[in-house]
């Protein structure tokens, strides 16, 4: 059975940097189709093509911390949902990841820098 979900580990572009009080350089961002990972000086640009996550048309404008989406891809199904992504194994063990609340805070426009 093929696997359903992300297919590239975008959360390792992402900052593990405790001290930084800014958010958005520690997630994974969705818009256009696109997924959008930064430490805030490499930036990756990922169509959702490339991944074969159930519904990512769901993903639109959310964003997922760098931890949880380390912990998505473990598993062999995710499902993006209203609220968040629900993983699931055959063995039957079965997670939720709630998108990241980003409290406000802007995220960057990543397609000026990267079109």
């Amino acid at each position: 059975m093929e696997k359903s979900n992300f297919n590239t580990k975008l959360y390792k572009c992402c900052s593990k940097d405790k001290e930084d009080t800014r958010q958005w350089p520690k997630a994974v961002h969705f818009k256009n189709g696109f997924a959008y990972a930064s430490e805030g000086h490499v930036l990756v640009k990922s169509s959702l093509d490339n991944h074969s996550v159930i519904n990512p048309d769901m993903l639109e404008g959310h964003s997922i911390h760098r931890d949880n989406f380390k912990e998505i891809m473990k598993f062999e199904f995710a499902e993006c949902v209203d609220d968040g992504v629900l993983c699931k194994n055959t063995d039957g063990q079965i997670a939720f990841y709630e998108y990241m609340n980003m409290n406000g805070e802007t995220i960057p426009d990543f397609d000026k820098v990267v079109p």
